[in-house]
């Protein structure tokens, strides 16, 4: 009797061995599919057996704690039994032993069964993120193009203007948009709301700049700069998101990010869907992205460090940075004359190499950019995943004059030039 017993303790405690096992085993595959989807599941799991672990690895090390807290007590019956509950369990199978066996049976199957589940979660809430993600790469890359500040309009001296956020603009696009993508500056005002504009100075109430924040009310008053052109506000961004309900607005704040779209999140929190934000600071990453929203880094790769951790960390979901040049002209390009170009070098190698979706973009300028130029940068990036070739336009940020715009033929050409090199070449504001 005491000998059946015996083995019954030693099967029992055979089973929680086995339990943990599984239990391990589950929390490696929650393990693996939450650093598959901050990196993207199928892109980072075929990179994982190509060889290339780093990137994986270095998000897959900081949640070891994660099978370390949730296997403790499991860790505890296996290893740490005592002998008294040794003895009990032996001799009869009574008393404590009997109680630390079905205790740590109990753990260890609840061990196994949260494993299983966390797994199954998090792996649904990866494979439908990602797709998210790769939906709209796929929406831009179908329409080719995302209009700035709303698109151009007429000036009052029959010349383009290219940035107005305006109420007009957005007319034009209900009418004639040829894209779902609508880049979109945004300020917040002074009594808690949001204006579409660049900078306050830029909009002219009875004739004069702002020289600050004014309310929503004071700033629909006025007219951008040289124009008939009034400021769009949030209220008609929101009518024409329900008139056409596939438009899509990339944001562009230049005071305070964070505070702008948690003002966003937390008065219109169904629109969160309809903006992609862009950051420029590492600092925001974590709060944009708990406020709900998808993360767009735009970079010009000077601090490649903090790169590599934010795509190691899951902090953003797309990458786009600028390659100003070929090496030789980079520093002319940037208007930088000391620039050190092994930074720079370094953050490419890293989109390059590691699991983010990304894009490479340069502005071409018929005076800083020729058939030499694209041949070195064709070399340096060769393998791209995407790079686009976008039109240089003139605007009152450029710091330099006398700036001109290449032709669509010439930016035709150099597109041809690069394919042979980065099949994945796209053109921008090209007609």
């Amino acid at each position: 009797m005491d000998g059946n017993a015996g083995k019954t303790g030693k099967i029992v405690r055979l089973v929680c061995a086995v339990l943990l096992v599984l239990a391990a085993l589950a929390y490696a595959l929650l393990l693996a599919a939450e650093s598959a989807c901050d990196l993207g599941i199928a892109g980072g799991l075929s990179r994982l057996f190509a060889g290339e672990r780093r990137p994986l690895l270095a998000a897959f090390l900081p949640r070891l704690w994660i099978p370390a807290a949730a296997l403790a007590p499991g860790l505890l019956f296996v290893l740490l039994p005592g002998k008294k509950a040794a003895s009990d369990e032996g001799g009869g199978g009574s008393g404590a032993g009997r109680e630390l066996t079905a205790l740590f049976t109990v753990a260890a199957v609840v061990c196994a069964a949260t494993a299983v589940s966390l797994t199954a979660v998090r792996y649904t809430q990866c494979a439908v993120g990602e797709r998210a993600i790769l939906s709209v790469r796929q929406a831009v890359h179908e329409d080719g193009f995302i209009l700035h500040a709303g698109g151009a309009l007429p000036g009052n001296d029959g010349e383009e203007v290219h940035v107005t956020n305006s109420v007009q603009s957005l007319e034009n696009y209900r009418k004639n948009g040829k894209t779902r993508f609508l880049e979109m500056d945004l300020l917040e005002t002074s009594d808690g709301d949001i204006i579409c504009a660049h900078d306050w100075e830029k909009i002219s109430v009875n004739g004069k700049a702002l020289e600050g924040p004014v309310t929503k009310a004071e700033a629909k008053k006025g007219f951008f700069k040289d124009t008939k052109y009034t400021p769009a506000s949030m209220e008609d961004l929101i009518a024409l998101i329900d008139e056409k309900p596939e438009t899509m607005i990339v944001s562009d704040v230049k005071d305070d990010n964070t505070a702008c779209m948690r003002l966003i999140a937390e008065r219109w929190p169904s629109y969160r869907d309809h903006f992609i934000v862009q950051s420029y600071h590492a600092s925001e990453y974590d709060e944009i992205r708990e406020l709900g929203y998808p993360v767009k880094l735009d970079t010009n790769g000077p601090h490649p460090e903090r790169l590599e951790k934010l795509i190691a960390e899951g902090l953003v979901q797309y990458v786009a940075m600028d390659i100003k040049n070929s090496p030789e002209r980079y520093a002319e390009t940037a208007g930088l004359k000391d620039l050190d170009l092994a930074p720079i070098r370094e953050s490419v190698s890293i989109l390059m190499h590691g699991m983010a979706e990304y894009e490479f973009r340069t502005t071409v300028v018929a005076e800083l950019h020729d058939d030499r130029s694209f041949e070195q940068i064709g070399q340096w990036i060769r393998g791209a995943k995407h790079y686009y070739l976008q039109k240089f336009t003139d605007r009152d940020t450029v710091p330099y004059e006398g700036l001109h715009a290449p032709t669509d033929d010439m930016m035709r050409k150099w597109a041809e030039m690069l394919r042979p090199l980065i099949p994945a070449v796209e053109l921008r504001g090209v007609d």
